[in-house]
């Protein structure tokens, strides 16, 4: 028959391998706590940065520049002949130019992008998802046809094919 000492200090052991087990879960959690919260500031940094890019940038006297950007120029030249397109052709026509869109979905970039540039007076939407170039626009920047300097194909041609696929 074991004495209530025994039993006692037989609890009392198992009390103490628990908390250092409780201990070692609490340290390993803290650790995973840390891990998260640098991966949220690291996806936060990510996402401000990417969003910047697509931000007109400010020139030194005070005025938004359009067309600064690979999407803002790639906007920019799709709907330079003032033709309205729909947000799915400027996808395809894209990802047919292999315009960079940082791992991120290119319809929510290029939504995005435009509803920036309609902010600014640059781009209006003239139909569900369906976009177009304003005349301030085409004033600012001067756009006439802007033809594909690596294809010599016009937008209108390139938007035909990606149609034709």
């Amino acid at each position: 028959m074991k004495s209530l000492k025994d039993e006692l200090s037989n609890r009392l052991q198992k009390i103490k391998d628990e908390r250092n087990q409780l201990a070692h879960r609490f340290d390993r959690l803290t650790e995973l706590e840390q891990a998260i919260e640098l991966l949220i500031k690291e996806e936060d940094l990510r996402a401000v940065t990417t969003q910047l890019s697509l931000l007109p940038v400010t020139s030194s006297n005070g005025q938004k520049e359009i067309g600064r950007t690979e999407i803002g120029r790639f906007i920019l030249n799709a709907l330079a002949d003032g033709k309205p397109r729909p947000l799915s052709q400027l996808v395809e026509i894209a990802e047919a130019q292999h315009i960079n869109f940082q791992g991120k979905k290119p319809g929510r970039v290029l939504h995005r992008a435009l509803w920036g540039m309609r902010h600014n007076g640059y781009t209006q939407s003239v139909g569900k998802s369906v976009w177009q170039i304003t005349e301030k626009a085409q004033a600012k920047v001067g756009i006439r046809a802007v033809e594909d300097k690596q294809k010599g194909t016009t937008i209108d041609e390139m938007a035909a094919t990606v149609a034709g696929h």
